[in-house]
């Protein structure tokens, strides 16, 4: 569905929840937007000064006419006044449906005009994704997860937005490299380390280099341990991070190198990852099974060999059937 389509949409507050994720995507990635950004931010500024809140039948088509004529007579008088020496002849007339979005993210709410200012990408289960980041370096994304940042990255910091799985190979810059997720912050200069965030779980693992990692927790004074080459930690987010731990497997992390690496894991979360790898369902006959361990080494290329190999392990057979996986 088109940009204007799904704006009309939420103003008529017909978007659905399967929509939503649409529109976000979107607004972050519409070149219109990202061209005209020093246009729209100086847009964004006049009108926030504006009365005008009405998104009745018609808002979007008045607003193209009143940007469309803007060149022409400005028609927002109260702002006009308060700002005598604004020109407005930098819009053109081909971004009238651009500055109508603009308007409309401007007066609905910031968080929907951060997205236009703001770089994403995301996974779905069965998908991996490399991105190379402004400063060059690269993100490997695991499925069902997702990294934003701003279009600013590396101009002043080098912050970014983690959530779910990642591998990092960061080159060295003049900012540190900061990966964050809720309270918790992952701080290096260069190096290659991994960072799982599922849920509440947090895991950090260095492969090469040294990392900083931190949990500003709220009430409590925030704990900093250092993590170097072969180190990993371990901790929940609302937790401090424990001491580190060294991992033995060169593998590490498995997902990067073809593997599943359990270390007495339970079955539900061993499950998860596998969905998540190969776009599955999988049930279990009864929720005692979730609970049973495992500990291996697994490849991960065929589904049908990983389930045979958990099969195994667990000393529980599986079955298929309405397309889905079921333990029993």
């Amino acid at each position: 569905m088109k940009l204007s389509q799904l704006l009309y949409r939420l103003l008529d507050k017909k978007l659905n929840k399967k929509e939503k994720p649409g529109l976000s995507q979107r607004l972050s990635t519409s070149e219109e937007l990202i061209k005209g950004k020093e246009d729209f931010n100086v847009l964004r500024k006049i009108l926030s000064q504006s009365a005008d809140d009405s998104f009745g039948e018609g808002f979007v088509d008045r607003v193209m006419l009143e940007v469309t004529q803007i060149d022409e007579k400005p028609r927002w008088k109260q702002v006009q006044n308060e700002q005598p020496n604004l020109s407005f002849s930098f819009f053109k007339r081909q971004y009238a449906f651009v500055m109508a979005a603009v308007l409309l993210v401007t007066l609905l709410s910031p968080t929907l005009y951060s997205w236009i200012t703001t770089t994403k990408y995301m996974t779905e289960r069965g998908d991996t994704l490399t991105v190379t980041l402004p400063d060059n370096s690269i993100v490997q994304l695991n499925a069902e997860s997702e990294i934003f940042y701003s279009r600013e990255f590396n101009e002043g910091s080098r912050f970014i937005t983690l959530d779910g799985e990642a591998y990092f190979d960061v080159k060295k810059g003049k900012h540190p490299f900061t990966v964050l997720f809720k309270n918790v912050s992952v701080q290096v200069m260069g190096t290659q380390f991994n960072v799982y965030t599922r849920g509440e779980n947090i895991e950090v693992t260095v492969n090469e280099g040294v990392v900083k990692v931190g949990n500003d927790i709220e009430g409590n004074s925030q704990k900093e341990i250092i993590l170097s080459e072969g180190q990993m930690v371990s901790f929940e987010s609302d937790r401090q991070p424990g001491l580190p731990v060294l991992y033995t497997n060169p593998h590490t992390p498995g997902w990067i190198n073809g593997k599943f690496i359990f270390d007495q894991v339970n079955l539900e979360d061993v499950c998860n990852e596998i969905e998540r790898k190969f776009d599955v369902d999988i049930d279990f006959a009864n929720t005692e099974l979730e609970f049973i361990t495992v500990t291996g080494v697994i490849e991960a290329e065929n589904l049908s060999d990983v389930l045979a190999t958990i099969s195994l392990l667990t000393k529980r057979p599986y079955k298929f059937e309405k397309e889905r996986y079921t333990f029993y």
